[in-house]
């Protein structure tokens, strides 16, 4: 039975529907419907929106055919709206990749997901494979974490549709943004608000230098979700006190990738991530000749991962902890980081610790400091010509303490 036309449709609405009609042959056009629905758009959308069915591939028509999806031309019509040439170009290679992918982006009932899906696409940050990988593992998340992932792609749809399907394989194989929702549910420490900062911190992932922490998104929460199968303590501490930004991503990666690897190379490892340790509770008496309280970290201070059973192992896992600055500020600025770190490491010693590790990238490890970088140094970091010679100004104030630098990739022989 022929689709009745409602009345008030106009003839031009008729005369599109009829050229949809004509455009997919195999397909169940209703269009009766199809006139209602372009009726309703003004008429340049109108006549785009029919202009995307003419240009469909012969993948795209013979999917609209073949599909199981209920009234297909209707929904592929609101695609169309909603998104243009974008979206018909994504359905043309999902059509010949991927048709169960193809169902969701049409099934899809959020305009502004679609126009977020597609306009990744179409700026090749996912090719079709990624895209197919992206829909299908939105499709299966349920509605709170449809609203994670839809608040991400309105910050960044490239970044969100990434982090759908790049990879986080401690078995099964899900999304990072998933992971991040499920990570958080099981663990009563955590709640929504460190949900919301992990995502925005995992969405500024990119960029990050290749051979060190947090190149990889999908890894990062592979090594968050192995600390807490191994039950670390003070891991909800860590991730409450990130910043929701690529500083606090970067940070995190290193933190956690060191202590997975303190863990796996260590049998006897007990560690604990965020060792607090306040100068108030170091007794005179601990700090040795020519140590004064001005050279311990003011306020309450934290060793990032604290093997109880050996050394304590401080992170450093920074974009900017180099000598390449252009002024006497940023000379002053790096200075000041270090002297900081002089001040960290003596707090720590000071409390008992014997052993202490400094991990850093490999690049920040083999800087030297020019002159003309170390002239704007404050007087307690004045010999410091590389990072590892803070290592030494400690062990020269303590007896039997021991300060080493190693590179990441060094932790994970």
């Amino acid at each position: 039975m022929p689709d009745r036309v409602p009345n008030g449709v106009k003839p031009t609405a008729l005369r599109r529907a009829g050229k949809v009609d004509n455009a997919v042959p195999d397909a169940d056009v209703p269009t009766g419907r199809m006139s209602a629905k372009l009726n309703d758009m003004p008429g340049p959308r109108r006549q785009q929106v029919t202009e995307q069915f003419d240009r469909l591939n012969s993948d795209g028509k013979n999917y609209l055919g073949d599909t199981d999806i209920e009234d297909p031309t209707l929904k592929a019509a609101d695609l169309f709206e909603n998104t243009g040439p974008k979206g018909r170009r994504a359905l043309n290679d999902l059509a010949e990749t991927d048709q169960d992918a193809a169902d969701v982006l049409l099934r899809m009932d959020d305009a502004a997901a679609q126009r977020r899906f597609t306009r990744a696409y179409e700026s090749d940050a996912v090719d079709s494979d990624e895209l197919s990988t992206a829909l299908r593992r939105y499709d299966e998340l349920y509605a709170d974490e449809k609203a994670v992932a839809r608040g991400a792609m309105a910050r960044s749809d490239t970044d969100a549709v990434r982090l759908m399907r790049t990879d986080v394989c401690n078995s099964p194989c899900d999304g990072v943004l998933k992971s991040v929702e499920d990570f958080v549910d099981s663990r009563s420490g955590l709640d929504q608000d460190a949900s919301d900062k992990l995502v925005r911190a995992f969405e500024d992932s990119d960029d990050v230098p290749d051979g060190v922490p947090g190149e990889e998104p999908g890894k990062v929460m592979e090594d968050l979700e192995s600390l807490d199968d191994q039950n670390v303590d003070r891991l909800d501490d860590t991730i409450s006190r990130i910043s929701g930004d690529q500083s606090g991503y970067t940070g995190l990666a290193g933190e956690t990738r060191t202590a997975r690897r303190v863990i796996e190379n260590n049998d006897d490892a007990d560690v604990e991530m965020e060792s607090m340790v306040d100068p108030d509770n170091i007794d005179d008496e601990d700090l040795p000749d020519g140590v004064t309280r001005d050279d311990l970290k003011e306020g309450p201070t934290d060793i990032d991962v604290n093997d109880r059973n050996g050394a304590a192992y401080e992170s450093k896992n920074t974009k900017d902890f180099t000598p390449l600055y252009p002024d006497k500020g940023e000379y002053e600025e790096l200075g000041g980081r270090l002297n900081s770190l002089r001040e960290k490491l003596n707090t720590q010693a000071a409390s008992g610790q014997d052993e202490i590790v400094v991990v850093m990238r490999q690049d920040q490890l083999d800087a030297k400091y020019s002159d003309e970088v170390t002239g704007e140094f404050p007087d307690t970091v004045d010999g410091v010509e590389t990072p590892s010679d803070v290592g030494q100004l400690v062990e020269d104030n303590f007896d039997d303490v021991s300060v080493e630098f190693k590179s990441y990739n060094e932790l994970d022989e």
